[in-house]
């Protein structure tokens, strides 16, 4: 786990790994993308929900924000989870993002795929 700052204070402790089932739930964001742009509104809280395992964060009039309900938090705070997040996804944490050439994402983080098993 790591924590990021968030703006206007507070904190959000993100998972290293996610889960079977948090991962598909970014998969098919990713791929919602592909097929109607406007899908990106949605990408964003589906990494929050995903990667972020606990937070302290207050809504933009001062009252503690639930991780039940992450719509409820400031823009620049979901902004910032999730492009954190991204990076985890990519497995680029700590690193610039690159720019992708194709203009896709991946939908399996990169170092987490599976080979395909070897017959005998």
């Amino acid at each position: 786990m790591s924590t990021l700052s968030l703006p206007g204070g507070g904190s959000a402790t993100l998972r290293e790994r996610l889960t079977y089932g948090q991962a598909r739930e970014v998969r098919a964001a990713l791929l919602a993308v592909d097929v109607d742009k406007a899908a990106m509104a949605d990408l964003d809280l589906a990494l929050v929900r995903a990667y972020t395992a606990s937070w302290d964060t207050l809504d933009v009039e001062g009252r503690a924000v639930s991780l039940d309900t992450p719509e409820g938090a400031p823009d620049d705070v979901i902004q910032a989870i999730a492009l954190a997040a991204m990076q985890h996804w990519q497995g680029t944490a700590g690193k610039p993002l690159p720019k992708a050439g194709n203009g896709h994402l991946p939908t399996t983080p990169p170092g987490r795929r599976s080979k395909s098993p070897t017959r005998t």
